[in-house]
């Protein structure tokens, strides 16, 4: 400005920043005065006051159960010749795999076939096996009292999980007027963990196999509400009587100007296998758009994102054709369409964060209430020595 000769351009530019300055003077008004208008603040309360039971889920943690699958006797669930016919399957893979593939599957066999062979698959990749090793609630709990009452299986709702097979909640909504382990709910699990000489004893193929924890994992949550097993749950270890104390802590937050909550917000009604509408929270909004986002790109599930109804009837990532494999000449073209699925849905794992989905933005607002719950643990040893006679009697008949 200072050099140029024109006056009408020095008076342009003048105006110009004159302007900006007035513009931006205006926008830090605006954003000052909702500052003082709208201001944020946090009220903290205690209240001495009757509360709703949580939810509580548990699955069994299994030290190796898939090594069970040698002693077919009696099937608990399902037939024994689809069993053994969903082993032949994984014995063909296993055994003619590296041979019979050309040079493209290969490198993908041996990226997924540990996974493969890995208990927490089984699930998807062989439903009929997963149902074998699934444990009966009978076989699973042998004890239930809540509030100093018996419960039983009634109490119970089960459902299949993609890493632990198959776990049960109990979501009893009923007040709690006093504190204390009389007033919550008492389980006695029967485990049923292999032994030394059993686990000396493994055949080459149970070798394979990665080792789980033994014990229970236990999640505590709002009721109505699907458990992060993975992330919130918390692991009983077996030979242990665990006590649990709860604090239940209750939070509102505010709607927009002041906050991005949502009131609207309250269930979600399009979950696939669910008995009951489930209270919305972020998290599962973002689990399901993670697995919209899973199946537009590989056409398949993930197994451990929740199911939107419309997308019930496709097939998990894992999923292995049993009868393709063994009715086509060609089943190695078979089985490398699969891998490629089973590779696509690794790949695009990797692209969920929290907020994004690949390119686009998830419809998620936060929750404008929502309860969260404290524990303390403490431990000790169960059965006691000089009780060990009446627990047999009480639980072993």
């Amino acid at each position: 400005i200072y050099q140029s000769k024109s006056k009408i351009v020095k008076m342009c530019w003048i105006i110009f920043v004159l302007a900006s300055v007035c513009v931006a003077s205006y926008f830090v008004y605006v954003a000052i005065n909702k500052y003082y208008k709208y201001r944020t603040h946090e009220d903290t309360s205690l209240n001495d006051t009757f509360v709703d039971f949580p939810a509580v889920t548990v699955c069994r943690l299994d030290d190796d159960g898939f090594s069970r699958l040698k002693t077919l006797n009696v099937p608990r669930k399902g037939d024994q010749d689809h069993i053994e016919q969903n082993l032949g399957v994984m014995k063909t893979i296993i055994d003619r795999g590296p041979k019979d593939l050309d040079r493209q599957a290969l490198p993908l066999l041996s990226n997924y076939l540990q996974r493969l062979l890995d208990p927490e698959n089984v699930l998807q990749a062989f439903p009929v096996i997963a149902g074998y090793l699934t444990y009966d609630y009978e076989r699973f709990i042998v004890s239930c009292q809540f509030k100093d009452q018996d419960c039983n299986k009634t109490h119970f709702v089960e459902k299949m999980n993609g890493k632990y097979f198959n776990c049960f909640t109990f979501n009893h909504s009923e007040i709690i007027k006093k504190e204390g382990p009389t007033s919550g709910l008492s389980l006695v699990f029967y485990l049923d963990t292999l032994q030394e000489n059993e686990l000396l004893d493994m055949s080459m193929l149970d070798s394979s196999m990665r080792f789980t924890d033994s014990g229970i994992k236990v999640a505590i949550h709002e009721p109505n509400t699907i458990p992060d097993m993975i992330n919130d749950g918390v692991i009983v270890a077996p030979g242990y009587s665990t006590n649990i104390a709860l604090k239940e802590s209750v939070f509102e937050r505010m709607e927009s100007p002041w906050g991005e909550c949502d009131k609207s917000r309250v269930i979600i009604t399009d979950i696939a296998n669910e008995d009951t509408d489930i209270v919305y929270n972020r998290k599962t909004c973002m689990k399901i758009c993670q697995q919209r986002y899973i199946q537009g790109k590989c056409g398949c599930l993930n197994i451990m994102l929740p199911v939107p109804n419309d997308l019930k009837n496709e097939k998990y990532c894992f999923y292995i054709d049993k009868d393709n494999i063994l009715q086509n000449s060609n089943w190695t073209h078979v089985f490398l369409e699969e891998l490629k699925r089973m590779d696509c849905e690794n790949k695009h794992l990797l692209d969920l964060p929290d907020s994004y989905v690949g390119q686009y933005k998830c419809d998620c607002p936060l929750s404008c209430s929502y309860k969260t719950y404290d524990s303390l643990i403490s431990q000790a040893n169960w059965p006691p020595q000089n009780g060990v006679r009446r627990f047999i009697k009480k639980y072993m008949n």
